[in-house]
């Protein structure tokens, strides 16, 4: 499950902030799965207490700059765009 997840999450982050020009309503769509995703991992990693703090540092890194990104295309006036789920 852990390695499923960090995978799809990095995809997910890495195309969302890759499209945000181009597609902002997908990009944000996709960042907010990512953030979702990347919550739930953390709740559960807090749970179980298996989360090594290198890896806990850079995990909320990414979350931060995936929360900045939503936040910059919510000011912006963008719209969530779920099309790329199909």
């Amino acid at each position: 499950m852990f390695a499923w997840t960090t995978i799809y999450n990095n995809m997910l982050y890495s195309w969302s902030t890759a499209i945000a020009a181009q597609s902002p309503g997908r990009a944000l769509s996709m960042a907010m799965t990512a953030q979702r995703l990347m919550s739930a991992q953390t709740d559960r990693w807090l749970y179980y207490g298996a989360l090594d703090p290198e890896v806990r540092k850079k995990h909320y890194s990414r979350l931060n700059e995936l929360k900045m990104l939503i936040m910059m295309l919510q000011a912006r006036g963008t719209t969530p765009d779920p099309s790329w789920r199909k």
